[in-house]
């Protein structure tokens, strides 16, 4: 079991544990207008001005922990994803042109492919959460005072963060999957 919390950016660059997942993204998205794919990485602009928001990180790992179940789908799930990957993305209520399926030529060709996949004995499973709004280096900063029995003012919240994070790392490899949290440098 892995995890990695890395600086969104570090002198301009993207660490090589995110590199490929965010050059992924850049190119598959490179079509789109900057204000849907701003948007789409963006949603919660509520969470950007807040440093150690444990709610707002509970929501974010309430919603990864939610969906992964999506990395292990029952059988009775694939006719409700047939539906769904065959629809375009569709953000805040505005329909777009970026289509669910990003490789292959059918939805029914990749459902059968996913199916084949999630029987490789060695398949690497990953999830990336990038959140906006709080700095690695601080968050390090607060969990060594916090081993430190240093007191400060988000003791609280920074506890709470830290169950949050132990707990999707529990539920990650309960599934077998890798975790990076990717976060303000």
């Amino acid at each position: 079991m892995y995890i990695t919390i890395s600086p969104q950016k570090q002198g301009g660059h993207y660490p090589k544990s995110s590199a490929d997942f965010v050059s992924y993204l850049e190119k598959e998205n490179a079509e789109e207008a900057l204000a849907h794919t701003e948007y789409f990485f963006n949603q919660d602009q509520e969470y950007n001005h807040s440093k150690f928001s444990a709610s707002a990180f509970q929501d974010i790992i309430g919603q990864a922990q939610k969906n992964l179940g999506n990395l292990s789908p029952s059988d009775n799930q694939w006719p409700l994803k047939n539906n769904l990957w065959t629809n375009n993305y569709n953000i805040n209520n505005i329909q777009t042109d970026i289509s669910r399926l990003r490789k292959g030529d059918t939805v029914p060709n990749a459902i059968d492919y996913f199916k084949i996949l999630k029987t490789y004995p060695n398949l690497k499973k990953k999830v990336f959460l990038v959140i906006n709004f709080i700095s690695k280096a601080e968050l390090e900063d607060r969990l060594q005072k916090l081993r430190d029995a240093e007191e400060f003012a988000e003791r609280n919240e920074v506890i709470q963060i830290l169950w949050f994070v132990s707990s999707l790392v529990s539920s990650c490899y309960e599934v077998g999957a890798e975790i990076y949290i990717l976060c303000k440098p």
